[in-house]
């Protein structure tokens, strides 16, 4: 089967999807560092085949981290673009998640637990 490059659109440019897409990268925050780049692209929807009928979602939404040349993307589709951002989100912190669990030994996650249910604060 042959994959089509999809064709870039704009996001809509109102402040209520600006302000939900601001809202939804907050929560990457932990992962990133001062070099990390965050992209937020529309896609064109690619046509589903769905039995007898296609389904062409409104909104492909790809959340894209870079940094240091790796780069991790995930992608969201659905007819409310709300729920393309969510989902496109989503996906991208699970990932980001399963690598950090990866590499967090079982005796670093201890000694943070430790650490945190000591109340000590750190300023």
């Amino acid at each position: 089967m042959e994959k089509r490059q999809s064709e870039i659109v704009e996001i809509e440019e109102t402040p209520e999807v600006k302000s939900f897409i601001y809202q939804q990268i907050v929560d990457f925050e932990p992962f990133l560092t001062a070099k990390s780049l965050i992209s937020v692209i529309s896609k064109k929807p690619e046509e589903v085949d769905r039995g007898k009928r296609k389904n062409q979602h409104h909104h492909q939404i790809q959340i894209t981290i870079k940094e240091d040349g790796i780069s991790l993307m995930e992608e969201g589709t659905s007819e409310n673009i709300y729920e393309a951002i969510l989902e496109a989100k989503n996906k991208l912190y699970q990932k980001l998640v399963t690598i950090q669990d990866s590499v967090v030994s079982e005796r670093d996650r201890m000694a943070q637990i430790k650490f945190a249910q000591s109340g000590i604060m750190i300023h």
